[in-house]
């Protein structure tokens, strides 16, 4: 998983939300303050809608809170817009083995194999 990666927006944007060279999201997801980090990425993404990795980290968040539905819309967005991205397909075929899809669950683990068989 891309742990810690910063999420970069447009200057303006990052002004607005108060972004440093380290921004505090990663902090708190990496603290494990889950539902604080979820709120910040929610305001990227009314800033940035989209943003694939602000999406990325609600699915992951999702995943670790149990709601794996969630997690699923949130990694099947990444992929509409990055549809190789290795971390997205792994957290969707989490989040559909936990949901009992364990047919397109391993479909996606092996979509992700494919692309980088070193992961």
């Amino acid at each position: 998983m891309v742990t810690g990666v910063p999420i970069e927006l447009p200057k303006t944007t990052a002004a607005k939300l108060g972004q440093s060279k380290k921004p505090m999201v990663v902090t708190l997801t990496a603290d494990g303050r889950l539902l604080p980090a979820e709120q910040i990425y929610d305001r990227i993404l009314q800033a940035v809608p989209n943003h694939p990795r602000a999406l990325y980290w609600l699915g992951a968040i999702a995943l670790r809170l149990d709601r794996h539905a969630m997690a699923e819309e949130r990694f099947r967005a990444v992929l509409r817009q990055l549809p190789n991205n290795i971390d997205a397909l792994t957290g969707l075929s989490i989040a559909l083995y936990e949901l009992g899809q364990l047919a397109e669950a391993e479909q996606s683990a092996r979509k992700a194999v494919q692309v980088d068989a070193s992961y």
